[in-house]
């Protein structure tokens, strides 16, 4: 009796789907979230919250919250309108913005200067911008407040990323806006904003 007790109690563990003289296939669960109540077995490790190989090198952490918009304009402060509109570049949503009046300027900036305390590094800056063909769009990366490095963007009604890279000393306070040629009847979509510390100013290990 304890013998088949406990050959079922180790089919259980197998998965629902498992019967006798058969082992389950396994899954890969490569990409998949994590976390402290949900890990990715052995072989892969949790790192920015999916799971990886355990030979990855560890991306850095995008300091941008709903740096994609799924939650709409929740963490973000505009001088326009925003809703989130389906398709996104790279989720299911993006943020599409438009002006509250013909010839206004229109900014999207976080809301809490996600670089609070940063290491003294190289941070960059991204955003994936799609609008009208010729218009263009400005990436500022902010110390304290103010614009210190700017990268201007030339639209052409596809989707396109501008990138921004500056040196950062500790006690210094960062963050990351946009300006946007946003008018009252032609929006601008902006998704994927990130801000990361970097190993270089050529900003290749993005999150």
């Amino acid at each position: 009796m304890l013998g088949r007790f406990r050959k079922r109690a180790a089919l259980l563990v197998l998965g629902v789907a498992a019967t006798p003289g058969c082992i389950p296939e396994p899954v890969d669960v490569t990409g998949k979230r994590c976390g402290p109540d949900q890990s990715c077995g052995p072989g892969l490790q949790c790192l920015a919250g999916r799971c990886s190989a355990e030979n990855e090198t560890q991306r850095p952490a995008n300091l941008v919250s709903n740096s994609g918009f799924e939650e709409g304009a929740q963490g973000w402060e505009t001088s326009g309108v925003l809703t989130s509109e389906a398709p996104g570049f790279t989720g299911s949503v993006a943020a599409r913005l438009v002006a509250r009046q013909e010839g206004a300027t229109v900014t999207l900036t976080p809301r809490s200067p996600p670089l609070l305390d940063p290491e003294e590094s190289f941070y960059c800056a991204s955003a994936w911008i799609r609008g009208s063909e010729g218009r263009t769009a400005v990436l500022h990366i902010l110390v304290d407040s103010e614009p210190d490095e700017s990268v201007e963007l030339t639209l052409d009604g596809t989707w396109r990323q501008v990138t921004a890279s500056k040196y950062f000393f500790p006690r210094m306070v960062g963050s990351v806006r946009l300006v946007l040629p946003a008018g009252v009847q032609t929006p601008v979509w902006v998704d994927d904003v990130k801000l990361w510390r970097s190993d270089s100013s050529l900003c290749k290990d993005e999150p």
